[in-house]
């Protein structure tokens, strides 16, 4: 699994890139609308690469309820880890 430093760079380069602006102007704590002025069709957008960078799903729901850098960082670190005990749980068996 990536570390959790990793996944927040890649986060940031991803949001860097549909917000338009520099890597180290984005902020864990940076809300992602009024921060970094993402409307709901940059945010979509953002979902799919990061479902693609990190081979994950992320459900509308899940969409809804972040609402900063480090909320998208934190629920990434965590579907990457119930992906990665689900994995260990099924060669196990």
């Amino acid at each position: 699994m990536d570390s959790y430093a990793q996944v927040e760079q890649s986060v940031k380069q991803i949001l860097a890139k549909q917000s338009k602006r520099d890597v180290a102007d984005i902020r864990p704590d940076a809300l992602l609308a009024q921060d970094l002025g993402l409307d709901s069709f940059a945010a979509l957008e953002t979902a799919f690469e990061l479902e693609e960078k990190f081979s994950i799903q992320i459900p509308n729901e899940a969409l809804s309820s972040v609402k900063t850098v480090k909320d998208i960082v934190d629920y990434i670190v965590e579907q990457s880890k119930d992906k990665e005990d689900a994995g260990e749980q099924a060669t196990s068996i």
